[in-house]
């Protein structure tokens, strides 16, 4: 079993928080709180399931942003729940004249009604730093023989320069490249 931090019951209690206050405008709403994940590693802050009735959080983006995710980014994952608890807002809808499918309005009228009444602005994405989350990607460096001009190569481009055996040269100068160094940006 994980332990839950204090930060972790904070979204727990946010969580039930939101519930209770569309209870009250909704009087007729029959629902159960969703589970709660800590589990996001990309740069998201967090993730609505509605059809799993399941919200997911990122716990690095929590802990460097505590009293404004919990008051927004918890909001906003909850009323993605709730539009879809009363709304059906996933459900598959079809032009009545020209019978394509609909656009899925994750984010439209019904959603952003939902966002008001927790009292949050509706806003569609955050704002946060986040640099010490997500996919950490390698650049290797090659420098120019002739110009010292540093160039930058993907991963996969670096291998086949390895791997070919063939040497590379600078476009702009013609002079061969040497491998200097990697770095993770």
């Amino acid at each position: 079993m994980t332990t839950i931090t204090p930060l972790q019951q904070q979204v727990i209690d946010r969580v039930a928080q939101c519930f209770a206050i569309i209870q009250e405008a909704y009087p007729d709403m029959v629902a159960t709180l969703p589970a709660v994940e800590f589990d996001i590693k990309s740069k998201d802050a967090g993730v609505a399931y509605p059809k799993r009735n399941e919200v997911s959080f990122n716990n690095t983006l929590l802990i460097e942003n505590a009293e404004e995710f919990i008051e927004n980014t918890v909001a906003h994952e909850v009323a993605h729940i709730i539009d879809h608890i009363l709304h059906d807002t996933f459900r598959v809808r079809f032009n009545r004249t020209t019978g394509k499918r609909l656009p899925v309005q994750v984010h439209g009228k019904t959603w952003k009604h939902i966002m008001c009444l927790l009292g949050v602005s509706p806003n569609r994405v955050h704002y946060y730093d986040t640099s010490n989350v997500g996919r950490k990607r390698k650049r290797h460096n090659y420098q120019c023989t002739q110009c010292n001009h540093v160039i930058p190569v993907s991963t996969r481009k670096h291998n086949s320069m390895v791997n070919s055996g063939a040497s590379y040269v600078h476009k702009a100068c013609q002079a061969s490249l040497v491998f200097i160094g990697t770095t993770i940006i």
